[in-house]
């Protein structure tokens, strides 16, 4: 897709009135050297209506263009905008489990610098687009002075637009290595920042991660000052064809046509007042094709982002529960993740058979790589089951009813992402400032107009402020994926022996990972995994004591 056709297309009926006017503006810029010309070899004395014309002409001019520049940017803008909120859509349709395959870095990447890329040439691309009308009919102006001179034109046109399709091919090329190069050194600073701590206890660590950071800096400005080159000689090839028009114009009557003084001399004037279109047209062709060339990255990205959605199960708002949840049944559930390049079988978690019901507190534990966090995703129906069924009040939790499902789970994941507002909870400032108090937070943070005063936080901190969010959603259903792994003993005597007894008791059915093991006790039940595999089932008594 090219930003042409885009541009064209977001204009839709207002294309033609755009394509109009920017005629008028480039007319109107000929119609002043034609009046030029003609004034200034008019035999008769110039009165004020031709000052009149010449304003008049300039003014129509100005206007024109000032209104296809200023709309010509602002529809640049919207497509920008649009292809954003086409890929927000896209990541917000696409399941977990799918997305996964495509990183993050990768869309933020693509979707920041290209947008970016395109907005910021967007004058490139107007004066490129307005010249190009300019320079239409200044050709028309030179085929009504001469046609040989329209002929020489046609042919010095021809060879430097044969030196820009050789330009395109390196442009491309420099393009995707520079991509390639930008990423690493991003890859490197981000070494240097996220690793800080680690780096000051090795200095020669820290002397290779450097020399590395350098390398792909250094990498970078070589990128950049080549693609500055290829833009230096596109402006050249420019200058360098008017140079040649203006002294084929000058030879042109002595060795092919036999043109008068004043035929030349408006050729002349002719050409230099191409110079300033020519450029804006030079000027604009690399931004454009770099353009079109962003446009390409992202609709790559955005053909991937589709293929994501179609594995995607297409979600509705049923909603058979209405906000209630009494019990929760994994019948035959088993995830398989998608089978290696090399071969190997793919890890896969169960087949399991598993029941939880209101009021009850249940553990999942098991080592590292048991497939906890995995059959977490799947009772919360983040992952759709490979096999087997999830019901809740004996209705089968599937892509008709999964919204409905998932709105009724307060989950705090071990990769959580804490927002910096309440969204979707209002105005809830009072109650929560009490929950900051109660979790000894108070002087650290506090929550205003919906927003927190900060996240600067420790981790074990800001999951606090997580399960302040999920407390204040007051849901049926919670889930803590290793909550107190990042506590001091204090809060996680808190979590185990007070806040879940305390949810417990208000009916909310409440799903645990964790190892610490000197808690169990507080479970009702613990669900025991190995290797994606139930290796045991044991039910607590609720005075502490195993049954």
């Amino acid at each position: 897709m090219s930003l042409l056709r885009c541009i064209s297309a977001e204009a839709e009926e207002e294309r033609w009135r755009l394509l109009l006017v920017a005629n008028f503006a480039g007319l109107a810029n000929v119609l002043i050297l034609v009046s030029i010309n003609a004034s200034a070899h008019a035999a008769e004395q110039r009165d004020g209506s031709s000052l009149v014309k010449f304003l008049a002409l300039i003014a129509l001019y100005a206007l024109c263009s000032r209104h296809a520049k200023r709309r010509m940017s602002s529809l640049i803008g919207m497509v920008v905008h649009r292809i954003r909120v086409r890929v927000g859509d896209r990541v917000a349709g696409a399941e977990l489990a799918v997305l996964e395959r495509i990183q993050a870095s990768e869309i933020c990447d693509l979707i920041t610098e290209n947008t970016m890329m395109i907005s910021d040439r967007a004058g490139f691309v107007a004066v490129l687009l307005q010249s190009s009308v300019i320079l239409a009919f200044a050709v028309i102006y030179i085929a009504c002075l001469s046609l040989p001179a329209l002929m020489l034109l046609l042919v010095i046109c021809l060879v430097a637009a044969g030196l820009f399709v050789g330009m395109r091919r390196d442009l491309i090329r420099l393009t995707q290595q520079n991509a390639g190069t930008r990423v690493g050194f991003m890859e490197r600073l981000m070494d240097l920042l996220a690793g800080f701590k680690e780096l000051q206890f090795s200095r020669r660590r820290g002397s290779e991660v450097r020399a590395e950071a350098v390398a792909a800096s250094d990498a970078l400005r070589a990128a950049t000052i080549r693609s500055s080159d290829l833009l230096n000689d596109g402006l050249l090839i420019g200058e360098g064809v008017l140079l040649v028009l203006v002294i084929a114009v000058v030879y042109l009557h002595q060795g092919v046509a036999a043109l008068d003084a004043g035929t030349i001399t408006h050729l002349l004037a002719a050409v230099m007042f191409l110079w300033g279109p020519l450029m804006g047209v030079i000027g604009g062709i690399m931004p454009y094709m770099r353009s079109n060339m962003a446009l390409a990255q992202i609709d790559d990205l955005e053909g991937r982002l589709d293929a994501v959605v179609r594995e995607a199960p297409t979600i509705a708002d049923e909603d058979p529960w209405h906000g209630r949840a009494h019990g929760l049944v994994a019948a035959g559930v088993a995830y398989r993740y998608p089978a290696h390049d090399d071969g190997d079988a793919p890890f896969c978690v169960g087949p399991l058979d598993l029941e939880f019901v209101a009021g009850e507190v249940v553990f999942i534990v098991g080592g590292n790589g048991s497939g906890k966090s995995t059959l977490v995703k799947v009772l919360t129906g983040l992952y759709v089951p490979s096999e087997g069924q999830l019901r809740l009040d004996g209705v089968v939790v599937g892509a008709a009813n999964v919204a409905a499902f998932r709105d009724m789970i307060a989950a705090i994941f071990s990769d959580f992402y804490l927002f910096p507002r309440l969204y979707g909870l209002g105005e809830r400032d009072a109650e929560a400032n009490l929950l900051i108090e109660q979790m000894q937070l108070t002087g650290k943070v506090a929550l205003a107009d919906g927003a927190f005063t900060t996240l600067a936080l420790s981790t074990g901190q800001r999951k606090r402020l997580a399960m302040i969010v999920a407390l204040l959603e007051d849901r049926p259903i919670c889930v803590f994926d290793e909550w107190a792994a990042d506590q001091d003993p204090e809060f996680r005597q808190y979590f185990y022996a007070e806040l879940l007894p305390q949810l417990r008791a208000r009916g909310k059915m409440v799903l645990v990972v964790s190892h610490d093991d000197r808690y169990f006790h507080c479970a009702d039940k613990v669900v025991t995994l190995e290797y994606g595999r139930l290796r045991a089932l044991e039910h607590v008594a609720r005075d502490g004591a195993a049954p």
